[in-house]
């Protein structure tokens, strides 16, 4: 307390100093001055950055991904592998299809879990599973042009975008408000995995229907 009482004291004798006092309103208004410039050139440099960020174009050299918000030039030719959770009448059914989309090749491979001895076994396509959402170039014409909900970044690298699709955009005879559910994975700006939920769009044509999600796996070729 006695010490800024000191302080003040010569403070009160220096502003009593005409001469001092010019010096000190001189030395407030640089520094004010200095503090009003310092912050327009942070602003200005953020928002260079964000500019920047957002104009990014991420596409890579196969053009698989044009950019982090609307994707164009899908690799046409990939190979996927898809596991599929049908959960009808509280019984869950688990399939796993593999395949190849190519100017050549439209194989795939359909098995179904065994529940008695945990392995996959050949079996045929069931009408419940919709091969749109399967299709690379047809899920991603789902969500162009749409805001993600939201983002999450993981330390590999990988980049999840959630999207909402009306179930009016995958059939327009249908009048639900309902939404099935899209998320879609980036790796090095290139998409390699797609989580679908389809339940609000299946139970629809089918009451039966708990919940269908689709997890599949892309590789371009």
């Amino acid at each position: 307390m006695k010490k800024l009482k000191e302080i003040y004291n010569s403070f009160s004798e220096v502003m009593e100093n005409p001469r001092k006092r010019a010096i000190v309103i001189f030395c407030m208004y640089i520094i004010f001055f200095l503090v009003v410039i310092l912050m327009i050139n942070v602003g200005r440099s953020f928002n260079n950055k964000s500019e920047t960020i957002n104009n990014t174009n991420n596409s890579n050299n196969n053009g698989q991904v044009e950019n982090t918000l609307n994707y164009k030039n899908i690799s046409k030719e990939y190979e996927y592998k898809a596991d599929i959770e049908i959960d009808e009448n509280d019984e869950i059914t688990k399939y796993q299809i593999t395949g190849k989309n190519t100017s050549t090749d439209n194989s795939e491979t359909i098995t179904k879990l065994n529940k008695e001895t945990e392995e996959y076994e050949a079996t045929e396509k069931p009408i419940i599973i919709n091969d749109d959402f399967m299709d690379l170039n047809k899920i991603i014409s789902y969500v162009n042009d749409k805001d993600y909900e939201f983002s999450t970044s993981y330390k590999d690298g990988t980049i999840l975008k959630n999207y909402l699709v009306p179930v009016k955009q995958l059939d327009e005879t249908l009048t639900s408000n309902e939404n099935i559910e899209v998320n879609v994975y980036e790796l090095n700006d290139t998409i390699n995995k797609i989580v679908i939920e389809t339940t609000n769009f299946d139970k629809i044509k089918n009451s039966n229907i708990n919940s269908i999600i689709y997890f599949i796996e892309y590789k371009s070729l």
